[in-house]
């Protein structure tokens, strides 16, 4: 059984260091998939205050 954890502890540590060397690019990439989410968001619910407004609907 402690080998299976070794095993385990070795894959994180091997990711880790993938990670590491690429630097900040992973931050870049989840800030920019953070925000095209954020604007398809605004962008939704936009239409959907437009569509209550048209139609009386819950506001």
């Amino acid at each position: 059984m402690t080998e299976f954890w070794l095993c385990i502890g070795d894959c994180f540590m091997w990711s880790f260091k993938i990670i590491e060397k690429l630097n900040m690019l992973p931050n870049f990439i989840f800030m920019a998939i953070g925000g095209i989410a954020f604007l398809i968001w605004m962008n939704m619910q936009a239409k959907f205050n437009r569509e209550a407004e048209e139609t009386g609907g819950y506001k």
